[in-house]
């Protein structure tokens, strides 16, 4: 099907008569560069509608040798996503998960997260994200956190991009936490 596709996409690019060199004819270049766009430089993922997950989670592995593995656990998530524009999206996810143990009910984690995108450019994007958490305990008052952030991603080249966040988080009864990071990525796969 691709080869339709790029043919498709070649076709209406070279009807805009704006193609110059080559005749008026995208060539073998055009169609290598429009590949290239497609499917290796990424922006952010586009998605639209909700989506319903139910499993379990299953700790494999600890981060120390000898530290107890957490019991198996259900989770449920909701999520819901919708494209304001070509360029802005908004996604927001809420998680429930309470072990299969003799806490069931009982012990549970309640995450709610919101994120906007904005893409500024092909090259730019924006994106303020922001979490909140009930963590449960039996016999305990639950304890929330919250954590918000801005960033900025600019997409160097395919695989490259250097990202810059501001992030302020807060646990119940601990002072405000602020942090600045900036990140260069370079995505493998």
């Amino acid at each position: 099907y691709q080869n339709y596709w790029y043919e498709d996409m070649s076709n209406e690019i070279n009807k805009t008569g704006l193609v110059l060199g080559n005749r008026g004819n995208l060539g073998p270049i055009g169609i290598l560069r429009m590949r290239e766009v497609l499917t290796q430089e990424r922006i952010n993922d586009r998605f639209f509608g909700w989506d319903i997950n139910v499993g379990v989670q299953y700790q494999v592995l600890t981060r120390l040798e000898g530290l107890p593995r957490k019991s198996p656990a259900m989770a449920i998530t909701l999520r819901y996503s919708r494209p304001i524009s070509w360029s802005t999206q908004i996604n927001t996810d809420l998680k429930v998960d309470t072990p299969f143990n003799n806490n069931f009910g009982y012990d549970y984690l309640v995450t709610q997260k919101f994120d906007f995108i904005y893409e500024i450019s092909n090259k730019v994007a924006f994106a303020v994200l922001n979490t909140l958490r009930m963590d449960k305990k039996r016999n305990l008052d639950s304890r929330l956190s919250m954590a918000s952030s801005a960033n900025f991603t600019f997409f160097i080249e395919n695989k490259i991009s250097m990202t810059v966040s501001e992030q302020i988080s807060k646990i119940e009864g601990q002072p405000f936490r602020q942090s600045f990071n900036v990140a260069l990525n370079y995505r493998i796969f």
